[in-house]
């Protein structure tokens, strides 16, 4: 018989921090739907960098209670899946702010050249 590792002992895939992470996908497709309503715009990104920080800090604290506790932690690369999904949620919530606020209100060209240097 295969000795199996026991199910409580791996790191869930649909972790809490990683549901945060994916949770600003959702908001990269409402940034085009509330651009054109500044307020409600800046109250989007306001949700997003909370999401960020808080996906941050669960993440830290549950591999240092599963650390702690003797538990694997499931590892891609030096830092964990965290390491290249929040990047990648960061960057396309970005991108879709960026691209539905010139839609609506074209700013001057420079302005991108500014913000992508």
């Amino acid at each position: 018989m295969v000795n199996q590792p026991d199910p409580d002992a791996r790191e869930p895939i649909l972790s809490l921090p990683n549901l945060l992470t994916l949770a600003r996908l959702p908001m990269a497709v409402a940034a085009w739907f509330v651009a054109r309503w500044p307020w409600v715009l800046l109250a989007l990104m306001v949700a997003a960098a909370a999401s960020d920080m808080l996906d941050g800090w669960f993440a830290r604290r549950m591999r240092a209670r599963r650390t702690a506790k003797g538990l694997p932690t499931r590892v891609v690369g030096p830092q964990g899946r965290g390491a290249w999904l929040d990047p990648a949620c960061d960057k396309a919530f970005v991108i879709s702010v960026i691209g539905a606020t010139w839609l609506y209100f074209t700013p001057p060209w420079w302005l991108l050249v500014l913000i992508g240097t």
